[in-house]
């Protein structure tokens, strides 16, 4: 992500995607989060927070739920001013997140997995935070080629295919009830990039080991 850890310009990012790109993910997220009637008290863990976006989207509705943001990029963090944050974490998604086993009540990522070309690693580290029955969303840019795949070479974004995607999910204990395809975000001349969402539940009774 060309804005994540640079400060002249992490100040940017929110007025590109959202004014100039239309950025309709973190909207999608949180009507999705609401639709799984999470009780309240429920904290989210949200990977690849950026600024907040799925937060202000989240705090628009009013759903009984606060957040715990994690970006790899500092700057990013930073910016966040949504007051339904309770936390910032600065880790990799990818790495062994620095937190104790069923920590939270669910996960988002929102945006993250088009920067990761092997998500299995981000699946495994969200179920072990995670306790069971909890919820997750995740989003990212759909193939149907059985793989990842680069959509975007200017920017090295990656597409993954939605039943891969779902059968890593099935083997961390993440069993996926809902999804849809939406407009995500445009991109020029190119017009709306598409973005495929899993959610659903977290149903194992103990956390996974981690994936070395």
């Amino acid at each position: 992500m060309r804005y994540a850890n640079d400060d002249r310009l992490a100040v940017h990012y929110e007025r590109h995607l959202v004014g100039d790109c239309h950025y309709r993910t973190p909207e999608v997220v949180a009507e999705v989060l609401e639709k799984l009637a999470p009780k309240p008290g429920t904290v989210v863990l949200d990977l690849g927070a950026g600024t907040g976006l799925v937060g202000k989207a989240v705090a628009r509705r009013a759903a009984p739920v606060t957040l715990w943001a994690l970006d790899v990029a500092e700057p990013m963090l930073r910016l966040i001013d949504a007051a339904i944050y309770v936390g910032r974490t600065c880790a990799d998604a990818s790495a062994n997140l620095p937190f104790p086993a069923r920590t939270f009540d669910g996960v988002v990522a929102a945006g993250l997995l088009e920067h990761i070309e092997e998500p299995a690693r981000v699946f495994a580290n969200a179920a072990r935070v995670i306790r069971p029955g909890a919820i997750f969303v995740f989003t990212f840019p759909p193939n149907h080629d059985g793989r990842a795949g680069i959509f975007d070479s200017e920017d090295a974004l990656v597409s993954h295919d939605p039943v891969t995607v779902r059968a890593s999910l099935a083997s961390v204990g993440l069993h996926v009830t809902y999804e849809e395809t939406f407009p995500a975000y445009e991109s020029g001349a190119s017009g709306f990039v598409t973005h495929h969402l899993l959610a659903g539940l977290c149903r194992l009774e103990e956390n996974p080991c981690e994936i070395c």
